[in-house]
């Protein structure tokens, strides 16, 4: 596993594995871990769920866009590497809204507890 995390970083693994298996795959897990962390009936444990899920979700992302970007010379055609990259920026708003929805609920909790 820490083999291929490594060929992806430094590009050497397809763009096809890039995109997919780290974009896609690593999409529905962070996403399945958040569905998961809002069924807590707890909401302070939701909230504290949260807060541990959107540094990870920044670190999917980074790890997604430096995989694109480096294994797009892996790729048989210009066209995929431009797809690919579009795809992964269009991303990047949904990505930016989870985790200050995450922090704002953080702080939430954090000035909940304050008080």
């Amino acid at each position: 596993m820490v083999e291929i995390a490594r060929s992806l970083w430094f590009g050497r693994e397809s763009l096809a594995t890039a995109y997919w298996g780290v974009g896609l795959i690593g999409g529905v897990l962070i996403g399945g871990l958040f569905i998961a962390a809002g069924q807590i009936p707890n909401q302070t444990a939701t909230r504290l769920a949260a807060g541990i899920l959107a540094p990870l979700a920044v670190a999917q992302y980074v790890f997604w866009l430096r995989s694109v970007d480096q294994c797009a010379k892996n790729a048989t055609h210009t066209v995929w590497v431009g797809l690919a990259k579009f795809s992964v920026y269009l991303s990047l708003p949904s990505y930016l809204a989870i985790v200050f929805a995450c922090i704002s609920r953080a702080v939430a909790e954090f000035a909940e507890y304050s008080a």
